[in-house]
């Protein structure tokens, strides 16, 4: 009876250690996705840099240039949560998450600045291709 009491006294502390790492997973993966401002912050500056005003010429280039602000965007959403749970640890947290949201405005502005640029010569470069396509169409074969 003693062996029995054991053996399930082990099952149940390994059934409980399992459900407590599974429990603690997500707060582990959290840590991970942390994103350091100053890192994104170097980030888009490189990016405003990198596609400067009318620098999308290529097709190349715009799809690359919206997969990167792509990318930082949701790096930048994921800072601003993060620094909106962290206002609220503090006395003034109105004042806390208005300054979070400045600054998420201000990335924003530039980020959204370059996917709109890119977008602009992807239609461009898109209704350039049909027009091309037409011409062709409708000319009449050399004889």
């Amino acid at each position: 009876m003693k062996k029995i009491f054991n053996e399930r006294g082990i099952r149940n502390l390994l059934t409980l250690v399992l459900l407590s790492a599974a429990l603690m997973g997500p707060d582990l993966q959290a840590q991970d996705d942390k994103v350091d401002f100053a890192v994104l912050q170097q980030k888009v500056a490189t990016l405003d840099l990198s596609y400067g005003s009318t620098s999308i010429q290529s097709g190349e280039k715009a799809e690359l240039a919206l997969n990167e602000t792509e990318i930082a965007q949701e790096e930048l959403r994921i800072w601003y949560l993060q620094a909106e749970n962290n206002c609220y640890d503090k006395f003034f947290v109105t004042s806390c998450i208005n300054d979070s949201k400045l600054v998420r405005r201000k990335l924003f502005a530039i980020l959204q600045r370059i996917s709109v640029e890119a977008k602009a010569f992807q239609r461009k470069e898109h209704i350039d291709q049909l027009d091309a396509d037409l011409l062709q169409k409708n000319t009449p074969p050399l004889q």
